[in-house]
């Protein structure tokens, strides 16, 4: 089996079919890109991989654990939890907490995991490969002396916050940056409990076309032998510059998938063809309103 499968996964709000036997797969270290128009699944997709909806029926594999088997709902609140900790999700908004540093958003989570483990030790966790993953991955095999528990969460948070460029904000507000950066700060946050899985969705969609760049570049760095990455792009180009895979979905179905040689040079269905067309359009009269704007 894939390090990534989804097999058949369906979800219904009411009468309305948001996703029908959805289908694919990942190998560890590939990027899958889902693109699509708006209202064709995409985002619900993500959001039942990440324990956000609950789907009607369908199976997730992820890294060889069942991560669900048919109904959500069948699993506790604790079970999601421990499952969700395999993932990494960035929003479209960002959804850093204002109240706290940059440094203090990308730290908190690991912060609370990994004393949340210290205190199981010795009793009966409820996913100890992925607590004792957190510990090993802060710690790396100097121990769990608790008193070196905020030295090193700190130099964590630190290291992760260079990878994505933003080694002189640490101890800045969300409100003090640009939405480049605070998208930038949140992939950080995505990365710091070390996902088997990183989804992305719509991670430029709330950003001025001058910082969509920066983004993207941290993104396409975060290719991993060690993960698979799922985005959900209107991003053409970048799509077909990242992905190993690219899906194509409309109204709920996944209805053509591919390399991105196949989907985006040798479309097969009227639909991918439709869609790609407007896309190109779209992406040519907004070519032409930055240059007829102002200086």
């Amino acid at each position: 089996m894939a390090f990534f499968t989804l097999r058949n996964v369906n979800k219904s709000f009411g009468s309305f079919k948001a996703l029908n036997d959805v289908s694919f797969s990942a190998e560890k270290g590939e990027v899958v890109s889902i693109i699509g128009s708006s209202g064709s699944g995409k985002t619900t997709l993500l959001r039942c991989i990440n324990f956000l909806e609950s789907v009607d029926s369908g199976e997730f594999f992820l890294d060889g654990e069942t991560m669900f088997s048919g109904p959500i709902d069948k699993l506790t609140e604790d079970e999601k939890r421990a499952k969700r900790l395999s993932i990494g999700l960035v929003f479209q908004s960002f959804n850093l907490f204002p109240h706290y540093s940059i440094l203090r958003n990308v730290t908190l989570a690991p912060e609370l995991l990994i004393r949340e483990s210290l205190k199981r030790k010795g009793k009966k966790k409820d996913n100890p490969k992925i607590y004792d993953g957190i510990v090993e991955y802060y710690f790396q095999g100097v121990g769990v002396d608790e008193k070196k528990i905020n030295e090193i969460i700190q130099k964590k948070g630190a290291e992760l916050l260079t990878k994505v460029g933003l080694e002189s904000k640490i101890n800045v507000y969300p409100h003090q940056l640009s939405g480049g950066q605070q998208q930038r700060a949140a992939i950080a946050r995505a990365i710091a409990l070390n996902p088997s899985l990183l989804c992305f969705d719509e991670p430029t969609s709330a950003l001025d076309p001058e910082l969509t760049g920066e983004v993207l570049r941290v993104i396409k760095a975060l290719k991993s032998k060690d993960r698979a990455m799922i985005i959900v792009t209107h991003e053409m180009e970048f799509a077909k510059s990242v992905s190993d895979k690219v899906v194509f979905m409309s109204q709920g179905e996944i209805v053509e998938a591919g390399t991105p040689q196949e989907i985006f040079e040798d479309p097969k269905t009227t639909a991918l063809k439709n869609f790609l067309s407007a896309t190109k359009k779209k992406e040519g009269d907004e070519d032409v309103r930055r240059e007829e704007r102002p200086d």
